[in-house]
């Protein structure tokens, strides 16, 4: 059930750390020995401590379909809260509540398309919806926009005006030209 869930996740591999004793029941199951795992112990537990409480999941709303799968193929699928209505890969990011609708009919011909987008940046109103009450609902964190395309997708001030109620939330905002740009803006 492990690796079906990887493949459902779109993992590439799976890690699995066990006793030497139980590795042969592992390699039965198609897991191979491969690498070497180091350990520093720093002296014996102590008897009624307590691990420190893991720090709470941020909850990430990602309004581009790049960022949406960034993070899913960092693993970090379980952060996301809610996607753009253009995030569709991984397939797993389709289950997640869709905040944003074009404001124009996407699948019109492309001169329609054209004349409608630039009749509503004329009239200086956004290209997208944002379902505000839907994004207060989910309560994220931590919000993934771009800046490059106000016709590509949801911009910042888009964001802004839409989430004036979640002043706590982060506003990551990615603008990559280049590839360095991608990678930095990935860590």
């Amino acid at each position: 059930r492990l690796a079906e869930l990887a493949r459902e996740a779109g993992c590439y591999k799976v890690i699995l750390d066990c006793a030497d004793k139980n590795a042969a029941f592992y390699e039965k199951s198609g897991y191979r020995r491969a690498e070497l795992q180091m350990r520093l112990d720093l002296g014996p537990p102590q008897r009624g401590a307590r691990p420190p409480a893991p720090a709470p999941s941020k909850r990430v709303l990602s309004l581009l379909s790049a960022s949406t799968e960034i993070v899913c193929r960092l693993g970090c699928a379980h952060l996301l809260v809610g996607r753009s209505h253009g995030c569709d890969d991984p397939p797993l990011a389709t289950a997640l509540p869709v905040v944003t609708a074009p404001r124009v009919d996407p699948n019109a011909p492309s001169l329609q398309l054209d004349e409608a987008v630039r009749a509503q940046a004329a009239a200086g109103g956004p290209i997208y919806q944002i379902r505000s009450e839907l994004v207060r609902s989910l309560r994220p964190d931590v919000i993934i926009t771009q800046e490059q395309c106000r016709i590509c997708a949801v911009t910042p001030e888009d964001v802004d005006a839409a989430c004036v109620a979640l002043p706590s939330t982060a506003l990551v905002t990615i603008m990559p030209v280049t590839l360095d740009d991608v990678l930095g803006d990935v860590v």
